[in-house]
């Protein structure tokens, strides 16, 4: 697990054989580069600070999401801005368990539509990190929010890691721990613990 450990200002991953691969894409083994990161700044306090791969972060997220099987194909890209995430993909990669939880929007497109996810950092209290769903682009244009609220609707009801609305996940952190988007990184770090009242 060493060996996964990503230090603050590095976000280059590689494969098996030390080759560089993009760090915008899904996948597996970015649940696991994220997860070392994680729990080397938030569990176990090796390092004050560290840095996740856009799409190491949102395999991670993905995986809390409950998402079982974990495709090992899913063509999807991640970019991090200031305080948006983007995840990109087409209809045709959207795994077929999954489609179902799209409804009759489905008729209305074909297989290499593409499909923009918005998510942001929402308010959350002490211990936790929020991310909401603020929007989904088709072909670059907005979904309507009527049509918003139904198919959220059924994914709430199918990720039950999700809130009733299908919109937030919560991510429990320190209470002095924050997850932070910023321009090609998602930054985890470690607040300074006020000095407490003399003795």
């Amino acid at each position: 697990m060493a060996a996964l450990l990503c230090p603050a200002g590095s976000v280059h991953a590689q494969d098996p054989n030390g080759n560089p691969v993009p760090v915008d894409s899904v996948s597996i083994e970015g649940i696991l580069r994220a997860s070392a990161v994680v729990d080397s700044v938030f569990i176990d306090r090796l390092i004050p600070a560290g840095d996740i791969a856009p799409g190491d972060f949102g395999a991670y997220l993905l995986a809390r999401l409950g998402v079982e099987p974990f495709p090992e194909d899913l063509a999807w890209r991640v970019t991090a801005d200031s305080g948006i995430l983007m995840i990109r993909g087409r209809f045709k990669d959207i795994p077929e368990e999954s489609r179902g939880l799209f409804g009759n929007l489905l008729l209305f497109v074909d297989s290499t539509t593409t499909l923009e996810a918005e998510v942001r950092p929402g308010p959350a209290g002490p211990g936790l990190a929020r991310f909401r769903l603020n929007r989904v682009l088709i072909n670059g244009v907005a979904v309507p929010e009527f049509v918003m609220i139904s198919i959220l609707n059924s994914v709430g009801r199918e990720y039950p890691a999700l809130t009733e609305s299908g919109r937030d996940l919560y991510l429990q952190v320190p209470p002095e721990g924050r997850v932070l988007i910023l321009p090609g990184r998602i930054a985890l770090d470690m607040l300074a613990t006020p000095a407490g009242p003399p003795r």
